[in-house]
């Protein structure tokens, strides 16, 4: 969002607290809309103004939103669907996978949602897994791979919230694992 479509965002949320931003100085706005310009980078102003609707017409507290909150009320209701599977969604495909993971392990990985992937970590475990004992997959490893996705899942929802500047800084730094880096062994 330029800073022009961040103070539009800014005097909505002004004219919706008037109380609360009674005493703000003409330098408060302009530090408001600098930080808020920041955070919603990512964003486009139709994507902002829709979350702050969403917030708007679910406060009930009756205070203005910060712009994490607004991102989360856009995430809840625009976010990747992949991250909407749920545990039995996903359990279920990686059984499918496993099937036909003794030969074809690398493309039944690549045909699961990235949730999934990274609850399995790499195609060699797939491939593993496919010759044990069902008993033991059951029980044991498909334990650890819902262990796994709900960690994911957390992760990857915080990991969307973050603004593309932030992205981009920890990923020269290598902070972040690719997939094939995952590992669940089991």
């Amino acid at each position: 969002m330029t800073p022009q479509e961040t103070a539009k965002i800014v005097y909505v949320i002004k004219a919706t607290y008037p109380a609360h931003f009674s005493k703000y100085t003409t330098k408060d706005y302009d530090n408001m809309i600098q930080a808020w310009t920041a955070v919603m980078e990512d964003y486009t102003y139709m994507q902002a103004s829709a979350g702050l609707k969403i917030y708007l017409a679910s406060d009930t507290k009756g205070f203005p939103p910060s712009p994490g909150q607004v991102i989360d009320c856009l995430s809840k209701h625009l976010g990747d669907q992949t991250l909407e599977l749920t545990n039995t969604e996903c359990v279920s495909m990686i059984r499918r996978a496993l099937r036909n993971s003794s030969y074809h392990a690398e493309d039944e990985y690549n045909k699961l949602p990235e949730i999934c992937q990274r609850a399995v970590g790499t195609p060699r475990n797939l491939q593993e897994w496919a010759v044990l004992n069902s008993d033991e997959v059951e029980t044991v490893v498909m334990s650890q791979i819902i262990r796994s996705l709900e960690a994911m899942r957390r992760r990857m929802k915080d990991d969307a919230r973050l603004p593309g500047q932030i992205k981009k800084m920890i990923d020269a730094k290598g902070g972040r694992p690719k997939i094939e880096e995952h590992n669940t062994d089991g």
